[in-house]
């Protein structure tokens, strides 16, 4: 509990972790933080809701899905996952973004290519004989 044994009001997080009020208060609604203490009809967190939020805020930086991070914050109540908890998931999230980038980097030097030829022809442009999935990586991100 932070000093004074009060708890700091849902305002005071939000500000200094830099997540809406509205979003903690979603985190809540799915699960992701527990409802926390109220003091006069506001939400008080705790040390260990803090300590989540750091979590869940580095997580979503992350590129985690909030699924994702629920299920990695599945069976940790009263604390944040342990560090091979959040390892191992962040491997696996290093894996993605590499086979992203390298999808990118063919998507790139297709682009390149097409540039250089101008062609257009439907049978020999690899741009547009490359498959669909290949080229909307491009625009996931949008």
């Amino acid at each position: 509990m932070p000093p004074g044994g009060r708890g700091v009001p849902i305002g005071t997080v939000a500000e200094r972790y830099g997540v809406p009020a509205s979003t903690l208060r979603y985190w809540e609604q799915i699960g992701l933080l527990a409802p926390p203490r109220r003091s006069g009809g506001q939400r008080r967190y705790d040390l260990g809701a803090l300590r989540r939020v750091k979590f869940i805020r580095m997580a979503k930086r992350s590129g985690l899905s909030l699924g994702a991070i629920r299920a990695l914050l599945a069976g940790h109540v009263d604390h944040t996952p342990a560090f091979a908890d959040w390892a191992s998931v962040a491997r696996a999230q290093l894996q993605m973004i590499d086979a992203r980038l390298a999808d990118l980097a063919r998507l790139r030097a297709t682009i390149e290519e097409c540039l250089t030829c101008g062609c257009q022809h439907p049978r020999r442009c690899k741009l547009l004989t490359m498959p669909a999935s290949v080229v909307e990586v491009g625009w996931a991100a949008r």
